[in-house]
């Protein structure tokens, strides 16, 4: 049996019901048997056809999520580079002063920004080590930790902006 139009437009009006899809509204709606439904379905294969079309929709739907995500944390990452860039600059207008605390903070802020944009990226590549090198460079700064210095400041006074 070739598939002709009212064949779609009963597999359509099937698909279109969601979850609560049954062979039985198909041939209530379109006033047609129970047997002929069910003749079309398993004809057409109207099951995996619904399968296919929904894997369809969740790549579609997971693929555009990630494109976001990715697009939100390299506008984030943009707004931490413009305010490091501020932050530069006030400090060496000395309007500021500024501990090590507070920046490994930012840089490790912009980095984990990084990390996240580059396991969307290399998702389907295990075998990279370009996250185990941003990871080695995330606990060799948390080492650093310990050794909270306050920039130097010709204004005077101590101001911390991550406080």
């Amino acid at each position: 049996m070739k598939e002709q139009a009212h064949h779609i437009k009963a597999f359509e009006y099937y698909y279109s019901l969601g979850e609560s899809r049954s062979l039985e509204q198909v041939a209530e709606e379109l006033k047609v048997s129970l047997a002929s439904v069910k003749l079309w379905s398993s004809s057409f294969g109207w099951l995996q056809r619904v399968q296919e079309r929904e894997a369809e929709v969740a790549r579609t739907l997971a693929s555009k999520a990630i494109s976001e995500a990715m697009a939100n944390r390299a506008r984030n990452k943009q707004l931490i580079r413009m305010a490091l860039l501020q932050l530069a600059k006030a400090l060496a207008d000395g309007k500021i002063k500024m501990n090590l605390l507070d920046l490994v903070k930012l840089i490790q802020l912009e980095e984990l920004l990084d990390e996240k944009i580059c396991e969307q990226l290399q998702q389907d590549d295990p075998e990279s080590n370009f996250l185990e090198q941003i990871s080695r460079r995330r606990k060799l700064l948390e080492a650093r930790r310990g050794d909270e210095k306050i920039i130097p400041n010709s204004g005077g006074g101590e101001k911390s902006i991550m406080e």
